[in-house]
């Protein structure tokens, strides 16, 4: 039986989108190799439902019109540059969003337990909005105590810069049913279904 690998998410504006990138040819001076993403795949995920059996798409695209259902447009606005876990050990960079996170948080909640209910097993980790720039894949500089010390200067130093270049609010106005396909140059994203706020 054939498998999609599926998520929900929140796909940016090209204007937007424009902003990330700038933001990421701010870091890639930065002593690490990251894998960036690319400027058509930035998104805020929902929902990650990984491989689900193309015979059940009608159910997970009805559960999620019905919890999709009374929902009006809101606006996000792109917030600082951060890491998981932290500045100091950066694994994941990212950009943080603010606005009307409570809403974006109560959609994502919606949207689990209506997939729950119909038996989809979902990525449970606290929903946290924000929008991956990169992967930190290893360290340019072996010395770690110079790379440390390195990587934490320019990252909060960059942070701080930062802070003109974002704020830029978007309004969101639909929610959409993605599928991501892994190929050897990277993910390929590709709209299933749409649903309008």
């Amino acid at each position: 039986m054939k498998k999609l690998r599926l998520f929900v998410a929140i796909n940016l504006p090209a204007e937007i989108r424009g902003v990330l990138v700038a933001v990421q040819h701010q870091l890639r001076h930065l002593p690490y190799t990251v894998k960036w993403v690319e400027e058509r795949n930035f998104h805020l995920t929902l929902a990650f439902l990984g491989e689900v059996e193309e015979t059940r798409l009608p159910t997970l695209e009805n559960a999620l019109g019905q919890a999709l259902h009374g929902f009006t447009a809101f606006n996000l606005s792109l917030s600082q540059i951060g890491a998981f876990p932290h500045l100091r050990q950066p694994r994941v960079l990212w950009v943080g969003l603010s606005g009307n996170t409570k809403k974006a948080n109560l959609l994502s909640q919606q949207i689990h337990k209506a997939l729950s209910e119909q038996g989809f097993t979902l990525d449970n980790k606290p929903f946290r909005p924000h929008l991956t720039l990169g992967r930190v894949k290893s360290r340019k500089v072996e010395d770690y105590r110079a790379q440390k010390l390195i990587a934490e200067n320019d990252l909060e130093q960059i942070a701080a810069q930062q802070a003109a270049l974002l704020g830029h609010p978007f309004s969101v106005d639909k929610v959409e049913l993605m599928q991501s396909e892994l190929t050897p140059q990277g993910p390929i994203y590709s709209v299933l279904k749409t649903y309008p706020c």
